[in-house]
């Protein structure tokens, strides 16, 4: 709900969404224009090929270019399962490509367009330790310092390339600050919730 708020799919019951300051541009305007870019954590493919799935609707590149951000975020594993490659055919049924490959569509798709902000919900789900850590070090380095990256998602990888998190429960935020600070702080909170538990069995 947060990312979607963020990303202007959905509009507050109460309050505003600020982008750069109250007077900043509207998002959803910003969203449709690319600069504000939203993985979810189901990744919809479309009929087509792999490259039709992939290529930027604003600025088409070129196939070397595609394989280069394949080989980035780990997705060379299935175009090379197939002797047509980029132009494997792909719908909207899940056969053929795991949760994994389709999360890995969803972050190249991300990479090609290069946004200025960036809401990822969960993107390390359904990926392997070896690509996990793959893609959030492509990551670190694709974010430039005029760049925002929002992630949704615990994962230790998220947390040490970031310098702020947030903790929310029931959609309440609980915690904010430092993200090392506050990943050891929700750890310990998470310690105690677990010895209660066992004291209360």
């Amino acid at each position: 709900t947060l990312l979607n708020l963020m990303g202007g799919l959905i509009k507050p019951n109460s309050g505003q969404v600020w982008l750069h300051g109250p007077h900043g541009p509207a998002v959803y305007d910003l969203y449709l224009q690319g600069q504000v870019a939203y993985l979810p954590q189901t990744i919809a493919l479309w009929p087509g090929t792999l490259r039709d799935n992939l290529q930027p609707p604003q600025h088409p590149v070129s196939d070397k270019q595609l394989i280069e951000v394949c080989q980035t975020v780990g997705l060379m594993s299935l175009i090379n399962t197939h002797t047509e490659g980029l132009s494997m055919t792909l719908d909207e049924s899940i056969s053929g490509v795991s949760l994994g490959q389709r999360q890995l569509i969803g972050l190249a798709r991300l990479f090609l367009l290069k946004p200025v902000v960036w809401l990822l919900d969960e993107p390390l789900a359904h990926l392997s330790f070896a690509v996990r850590t793959k893609v959030a070090q492509a990551l670190a380095q694709l974010i430039k310092a005029d760049q925002t990256l929002i992630c949704v998602g615990e994962h230790s990888a998220l947390v040490s390339m970031s310098y702020r998190m947030v903790v929310m429960n029931s959609g309440r935020m609980i915690l904010d600050g430092p993200a090392t600070l506050v990943s050891q702080e929700w750890e310990a909170h998470k310690r105690r919730i677990e010895e209660a538990s066992l004291r209360f069995i």
